[in-house]
């Protein structure tokens, strides 16, 4: 398996061996010597391209136990997960908030698809057209 941070939360190292990961929308925190080596080792390997077997072999941790830490932030939403390497795109920035919300990319665009947007107006937003003469009778 490979695992990410999803790139809409960023880690924070708080006092006492804690790790705040943050987003736009939530907030999970992971306390322990699992965030101790989260923070110190794990991290900067967790890029969806080297495998937690490797990771694991570095860390000299378990790997089954090391898995089961990382499936846990996965349904937490902090991490993706996948069974081949994921792919390095950055993404599509104007997806962050969709992802934030816990909403699929795949998800946004199969939505966005079937929505129908109406815009009612004479003029437009901010626009007070073209300027009148007005008579005082």
């Amino acid at each position: 398996m490979y695992y990410r941070l999803r790139r809409t939360f960023v880690p924070i190292a708080l006092p006492g061996d804690a790790l705040l990961f943050r987003s736009d929308t939530r907030a999970y925190k992971v306390e322990g010597s699992f965030a101790k080596l989260l923070a110190r080792l794990l991290l900067p390997q967790l890029d969806g391209r080297t495998s937690v077997e490797q990771i694991a072999q570095s860390a000299d941790v378990p790997a089954s136990s090391l898995e089961e830490h990382l499936n846990t932030l996965v349904r937490a939403g902090v991490m993706e997960s996948g069974r081949d390497p994921l792919s390095a795109s950055d993404g599509d920035p104007r997806l962050n908030l969709v992802e934030a919300l816990g909403v699929t990319a795949n998800d946004a665009h199969v939505r966005l698809q079937e929505t129908r947007i109406a815009i009612f107006g004479l003029e437009g937003v901010g626009d007070l057209g073209e300027p009148s003469e007005h008579h005082a009778g």
